[in-house]
């Protein structure tokens, strides 16, 4: 499980519970939720896009133009998909 918490626009900080292990991704947001497994991150953004940034890298590895109010709410299935 991870706690985020941000302080700069450009970037997300993820922080895991269990390790105390931080991590800084390449992106901000207003929502957010990871994948059971722990492997991506969702992340909705401002400008009404949604990043998928794959957590062991830190890469944003898709971005999606969803429409053009911000995403202020996201939700990863259980099973990952």
């Amino acid at each position: 499980e991870f706690v985020s918490a941000t302080y700069d626009p450009n970037q997300l900080i993820l922080w895991s519970i269990d390790s105390g292990e931080k991590k800084s991704l390449p992106s901000n947001g207003l929502a957010l939720d990871v994948s059971a497994n722990g492997q991506w991150l969702v992340v909705g953004k401002h400008d009404g896009t949604i990043d998928l940034i794959d957590i062991p890298t830190a890469k944003v590895v898709r971005t999606w133009k969803l429409h053009e109010g911000a995403v202020l709410g996201v939700a990863v299935n259980r099973d990952a998909r």
